[in-house]
């Protein structure tokens, strides 16, 4: 009777390694993605940023052009555009 106790205890301890091992898995994989969050927050707070100078750009330019904005320069090189 005794080696049966001692067997399920020993595949329970197993059982629980590998959850542990599972645990720190996860924990790994979620400071990963938290790291990925945080980085997508800086580059939108980023494009935020270039969005609203752009805005400003474009307001100061109707403003100084009497509300007609002016024809952007097209780009030498690229017959596409």
């Amino acid at each position: 009777m005794g080696s049966i106790m001692d067997e399920s205890r020993d595949s329970l301890a197993v059982q629980v390694e590998a959850l542990k091992d599972e645990i720190a898995a996860m924990r790994s994989l979620q400071e990963r993605q938290q790291e990925s969050i945080t980085s997508l927050i800086a580059l939108s707070q980023q494009q935020t940023a270039v969005i609203e100078q752009q805005n400003a750009v474009i307001n100061r330019l109707v403003s100084n052009n009497n509300g007609v904005v002016p024809n952007a320069p097209r780009l030498v090189g690229n017959p596409s555009l």
